[in-house]
């Protein structure tokens, strides 16, 4: 399980989205802090007054921008508590990934295991069958056995060797997908530890609505399902409060340089000084051309698609719990009538050994 949660590429692909969703969450968070620029201006202007010469005026200016966000009515704090959450999806969307990876190393494993054993058995049976033909052909030369004895154990010689053949195509199939679930080239060497003979299966005590009740409080699918929930409610919220006013905080602080020149060369005229102001302003959308109402009704709509999504996946895991807790009910208890058929099965071809 280590080398499937180091190499596989789902365990990357949700690392990876879970460091974008909490880079997300730092933008969101960034406008709370006073955002600062630099700031260079060049100007070169001609002026020809009536009657006279050309003028020339030059100036430069070097600065600093500060803008700060006042207050918006909740708009950006909605927008970080939704990305917060989107995070806090994309962590147990992580942790469902990698839970999923180990799930289907196991699953395969054992059907790999199994597999194996299978083709034993395949392999067996065409032995025996090839021992039942080659009596058959004994037995009809001499003469206690038909032609048609012989047809029907060559027949089932075939069905034995075509069955051996599907065996083990199934078996390299098992062999691909295990070494893929582990993250590893197709090609890789692999050798499968068989599984102990005292394989013991844990008796499942709880109900089964308890399980389920346990399913929809720990599955992080669900969780995942339940903070993208939280944050469609958060950026409706936005929506909601961005047809409201915001105020904004500006500091401006330059220095200056300034030219005057005559073109007729009468001399040249320069100052220099700084520049500082502060300005509060307020911003009241009146007409966006309709788009704060669209984004509204796309954040309603998202809204409820995750609500939807949220109960399709709780009914989902609803059912994956009565049907996995029925199928170990029964592999249990079949593993034990395995157990006694093979006990059976041995004495029995001891004895068939010892007649003939």
């Amino acid at each position: 399980s280590d080398i499937a949660l180091s190499c596989h590429p789902s365990t990357r692909l949700a690392w990876a989205q879970s460091k974008a969703a909490w880079a997300n969450l730092g933008i969101a968070d960034s406008v709370f802090w006073p955002q600062i620029n630099g700031v260079a201006n060049y100007n070169d202007n001609s002026l020809r007054p009536h009657g006279g010469g050309t003028v020339h005026q030059y100036s430069t200016a070097v600065g600093l921008s500060l803008n700060f966000l006042v207050w918006d009515f909740g708009v950006s704090w909605s927008k970080a508590k939704a990305a917060q959450l989107q995070w806090r999806a994309a962590q147990f969307n992580q942790s469902y990934a990698m839970q999923q990876v180990i799930l289907q190393l196991e699953q395969t494993y054992y059907s790999l295991v199994g597999q194996k054993d299978a083709v034993i058995s395949n392999k067996q049976s065409v032995k025996e069958a090839k021992a039942n033909l080659d009596a058959s052909n004994a037995m009809r030369d001499q003469g206690v056995a038909t032609i048609g004895d012989v047809y029907q154990a060559k027949s089932a010689l075939l069905q034995a060797e075509l069955a051996l053949l599907q065996a083990e195509g199934t078996l390299k199939i098992l062999e691909g997908q295990l070494l893929t679930n582990l993250g590893l080239p197709i090609k890789a060497p692999l050798n499968v530890a068989a599984v102990p003979d005292n394989f013991q299966t844990k008796p499942v005590l709880e109900s089964t609505e308890c399980l389920m009740e346990y399913a929809n409080r720990h599955r992080p699918d669900l969780l995942a399902a339940k903070a993208q929930f939280e944050a469609s409610e958060a950026q409706l919220l936005a929506a909601k409060r961005q047809v409201l006013p915001n105020i904004q905080l500006s500091v401006l602080s330059q220095s200056l340089y300034s030219t005057n020149c005559s073109a007729a060369g009468s001399g040249t005229d320069s100052s220099t000084g700084f520049s500082n102001s502060i300005q509060l302003s307020l911003s009241v959308p009146i007409f966006t051309g309709f788009s704060n109402t669209y984004t509204i009704r796309q954040a309603e709509a998202l809204k409820q698609e995750a609500a939807a999504q949220y109960d399709i996946l709780a009914q989902q895991i609803d059912l994956q719990v009565w049907q996995y807790y029925f199928n170990l009910q029964t592999a249990a208890k079949s593993i034990d009538s395995s157990r006694a058929l093979l006990v059976s099965a041995k004495q029995a071809a001891e004895q068939a050994y010892g007649q003939y």
